[in-house]
């Protein structure tokens, strides 16, 4: 027989009984810990049983179903469909939703290693109160109130009444009046559903823009103090090729990150700490690419060649003219005698560059800038001038 204080044979029960309940859509349940329930002289673990699904948010709404089992009987089980019984004098709405779980949340039944091991040690804290308890000797309350405290921590504030009414109240047949008051709450919720779908689409993309600025926020200044001062003695051809590889990064992931690639970064669903995670982790990939791309800059040959050192220099000082300009939103005559020097040198000078990989790049650079000083427009600007400026002006 099973000896269900053991958090294996729960397993067990909730694979036996996954068809057991008509309000369970998806086939799999999950057994909340149980309580100690009088009826009439004999003492029962009562398992509030809910419906279950492979989400990695799961929404937990009410049971659906109560399990008894006599503590003394090993095996002996009750078994209460709640769309025939009803044992809540509120709570009538199946559909509502109490709380979420998700991969960090400490509630049941997100299934992580330390919950399975709470439930574990609820079972023996139960266990231990059970066999002090009978017909004749009372439970301690002391005890067991210590032991329900545990347990309310373990299925959330929200939830406790449930267990309460489980306790106090008897599961009997519903009755016409019970079939009323299901059906007028479940239209109520269905209402309360919309409304709080329309809410949720509002803060998502607020979460959206907060995700994609926190990101951007903490990556440019990553690239800022650690690898442009990393850059230093690598030449300026070199810093070129950064940036240009690193404008393509980062415009990737601007691109991306209203996709469901970043879903679980600003998920409403999901608790702050979560989405806290999930942005830190987002973060870290994107500094390990823009070392990546530090890697692949310095793999030239090329950055001690004086002349292609020189004209980088030049592009470098028309990259930073076009920049400040943005950056007070005007045009200055002293950066645009900048710009124009800058391209005055480089038409005289290119053709000095005999490395035909380093001309090409630094043409294709030229003539970028030369497009970015005509647009305002930044979905057209090069990637060069958008991972420079993001990274000095954002």
């Amino acid at each position: 027989m099973l000896n269900v204080y053991k958090y294996r044979n729960i397993i067990e029960l909730e694979q036996k009984h996954q068809k057991s309940f008509k309000l369970c859509s998806t086939n799999k349940i999950a057994l909340l810990p149980p309580i100690l329930k009088k009826m009439g002289l004999i003492y029962y673990l009562a398992f509030p049983v809910i419906e279950d699904n492979k989400s990695s948010i799961k929404k937990i709404k009410r049971p659906i179903g109560i399990i008894l089992i006599n503590k003394n009987i090993k095996g002996k089980e009750k078994i209460f469909d709640l769309s025939e019984y009803e044992f809540c004098k509120n709570h009538h709405c199946f559909n509502h939703i109490y709380y979420t779980t998700e991969t960090s949340s400490p509630l049941w039944p997100n299934r992580s290693q330390e919950n399975e091991e709470n439930y574990r040690v609820l079972l023996d804290n139960l266990q231990n109160i059970a066999s002090k308890t009978s017909i004749f000797k009372k439970t301690n309350k002391d005890e067991y109130e210590l032991f329900l405290n545990k347990l309310k921590d373990f299925v959330g504030e929200e939830y406790w009444d449930i267990y309460t009414q489980l306790q106090e109240n008897k599961i009997l047949p519903i009755t016409e009046e019970i079939e009323r008051k299901r059906k007028l709450a479940t239209l109520e919720n269905k209402k309360a559903e919309e409304n709080n779908k329309q809410r949720l689409k509002v803060l998502k993309i607020q979460k959206q823009k907060d995700f994609k600025q926190r990101v951007v926020k903490k990556t440019t200044k990553f690239v800022r103090e650690e690898i442009v001062p990393s850059l230093k003695g690598n030449g300026s051809y070199t810093k070129l090729l950064f940036f240009d590889l690193w404008g393509k990064t980062l415009r990737s992931f601007l691109k991306e990150s209203v996709s469901e690639k970043y879903e679980n970064c600003f998920n409403p669903d999901l608790s702050q700490k979560a989405l806290d995670n999930n942005i830190n982790k987002v973060v870290e990939d994107i500094n390990f690419e823009a070392m990546k791309n530090v890697s692949s800059a310095c793999k030239n040959k090329v950055f001690s060649n004086i002349s292609i050192d020189t004209l980088s220099k030049v592009l470098i000082v028309f990259l930073n003219a076009l920049m400040i300009e943005e950056k007070h939103n005007k045009i200055s005559q002293e950066f645009e005698d900048e710009i124009a020097e800058s391209i005055s040198i480089y038409n005289e000078d290119k053709d000095k560059i005999k490395n035909i990989d380093a001309r090409k790049f630094l043409d294709k650079i030229f003539d970028n800038l030369c497009q970015d000083y005509s647009t305002s427009q930044e979905e057209k600007l090069s990637d060069i001038y958008f991972g420079y400026s993001y990274t000095f002006l954002k």
